[in-house]
C-alpha cells in the first residue's frame, strides 16, 4: 500500500510513552497521523481522528481501568482475537515497536487483515532473544513491510537469518529529547544535585551503567575501580543508576560490593522527572558502559550530549559515533582501570577532547535530525 496515512503504533511499556508520543507528534508535520496504543495497560493516544465504534470504545475503557493482574489474567485473548482486530483495521499501517513473541498473534491479526506491518526494533528483542523466539519471530520478519533498527541491529538480524530480510531494512533513530531537557535545566538544579552527591566539587563522579538490568556488569565494573590507586579512588563518587526495572536483589548486591571495596557512591532507585534525569546527565563527568549488549540507548546519548567522557565496551558496536567523529574509549575489562587512572590525570584533555560532542550529537540523533527517515518510511 502507498502512502499510508493512518498509523497504528504499538508499543510494550507505558514508561517509554513520552518517546513515542514525541514521535506521533512530529509525523505530523510530514502529513502522518499516528495514534499509540499501549499494551501494558491498553491506553491509546488519538491524534488520527478515527472514531471506534462504541463496543470498542468500551472495551479500551473498560481494560485501562482493570488492575494489572485482572488486565494480564483475563485481556490477552480477547484482545488479540477481537478487540485488536476491530482497531487494527480501522489504519493503513501498524507499526510494531519491539518485535518479541507476544506480539505474533497481533501481526497474524494484520496479515489476516491484509492491513501491512513494520517492526521497529529497540535492541533487547533481538541482542539478547532466545534461539526458539529466534526462531518463532521469523513470521514477523518474513512478513513485514519493513525492518526498522539502528545498523548494528540491522547486522544482528541479517547473521541471525542469514541475510534473508536484508531488503527489508530502513535504518531510523528514535530521537533525543533529553538534549533539549538538558540545554534547558537550570544551575541551580545540577547544583543542588551535585550536593545530594558529594559537597566537593574537585570529586569526579563517574556514572556506573543507566539501569538496573544485570546485563550493565556493574559488578564486573566495580571490581576494576576497586583496583585504582587510593589517592584517585577517594575521588571518585559512583552514580549508579538502577531506577528500571525494579530488582531489589541486584540492587543490593551492587551496594553491598560498592561499600565492600570502600567506593563511595550515590545510587537512585525511585522515578526522578525530567529535570532530574538532565542534571544527572549534566553533573556526571565519566560515563562507564560495559554492558554486555547495547543498541545505543537515549540514556547514553543523553551523557555524551552533557559532555560526559564515555568509556564504553570495546564490543558494543556504536557506528553512529564511529561514523560521524564522536569522541569515546573503548576499552575492555581488562584496561578499564588502567584507562579510568589515565582520564582522571588528564581530564582537562579528554573534556577538550569532547567538546565537539554535543553539536555532533544533535546533528545525528535529535528529533529535528530523525524525523525526515521517519516520514520517508511510513509515506513509502
Amino acid at each position: 500500500m502507498s502512502q499510508p496515512k493512518k498509523v497504528l503504533l504499538v508499543y510494550s511499556y507505558y514508561i517509554h510513552h513520552k518517546m513515542v508520543e514525541r514521535l506521533a507528534s512530529e509525523m505530523g508535520a510530514f502529513g502522518v497521523a499516528i495514534d499509540i496504543l499501549c499494551t501494558d495497560n491498553y491506553r491509546m493516544m488519538r491524534l488520527s481522528g478515527i472514531r471506534f465504534s462504541p463496543v470498542v470504545e468500551s472495551c479500551l475503557r473498560l481494560l485501562a481501568s482493570c488492575g494489572f493482574l485482572r488486565r494480564r489474567k483475563f485481556s490477552r485473548k480477547l484482545f488479540s482475537d477481537k478487540l485488536f482486530r476491530r482497531i487494527a483495521s480501522q489504519y493503513d499501517l501498524v507499526d510494531f515497536h519491539v518485535c518479541i513473541p507476544s506480539r505474533l498473534p497481533l501481526m497474524k491479526a494484520c496479515t489476516e487483515l491484509g492491513v501491512p506491518y513494520d517492526v521497529m526494533l529497540w535492541g533487547s528483542d533481538i541482542l539478547r532473544a532466545t534461539p526458539e523466539e529466534i526462531s518463532r519471530m521469523e513470521y514477523a520478519y518474513s512478513g513485514c513491510r519493513y525492518i526498522k533498527a539502528a545498523t548494528s541491529l540491522q547486522a544482528a538480524v541479517s547473521e541471525k537469518y542469514g541475510g534473508r530480510y536484508d531488503h527489508k531494512f530502513r535504518t531510523v533513530y528514535l530521537g533525543v529529547g533529553d538534549f533539549d531537557a538538558i540545554d534547558a535545566v537550570k544551575d541551580s538544579t545540577v547544583s543542588a544535585m551535585h550536593e545530594s552527591i558529594t559537597a566537593n566539587k574537585e570529586d569526579v563522579i563517574v556514572a556506573c551503567g543507566y539501569n538496573a538490568h544485570r546485563p550493565q556488569q556493574h559488578l564486573r565494573i566495580i571490581d576494576c575501580l576497586a583496583s585504582l590507586p587510593e589517592g584517585l579512588k577517594s575521588r571518585v563518587v559512583l552514580l549508579l543508576q538502577m531506577t528500571y526495572p525494579s530488582d531489589p536483589e541486584y540492587i543490593g548486591m551492587v551496594e553491598e560490593a560498592a561499600s565492600r571495596h570502600g567506593l563511595r557512591y550515590k545510587l537512585f532507585d525511585k522515578h526522578l522527572s525530567d529535570e532530574e534525569v538532565a542534571a544527572v546527565r549534566k553533573l556526571c563527568d565519566v560515563v562507564v558502559n560495559m554492558q554486555i549488549t547495547d543498541a545505543f540507548s537515549a540514556s547514553l546519548q543523553g551523557h555524551i550530549y552533557a559532555g560526559g567522557i564515555l568509556l564504553a565496551g570495546e564490543w558494543l558496536d556504536y557506528p553512529v559515533l564511529d561514523n560521524n567523529g564522536i569522541y569515546y574509549i573503548k576499552v575492555n575489562f581488562d584496561t578499564l582501570t588502567g584507562t579510568v587512572v589515565d582520564v582522571l590525570a588528564r581530564m582537562d584533555y579528554y573534556e577538550s577532547q569532547c567538546a565537539g560532542n554535543p553539536a555532533k550529537m544533535r546533528a545525528q540523533t535529535s528529533w529535528q535530525a530523525v524525523s525526515g527517515k521517519w516520514a520517508e518510511c511510513y509515506r513509502i
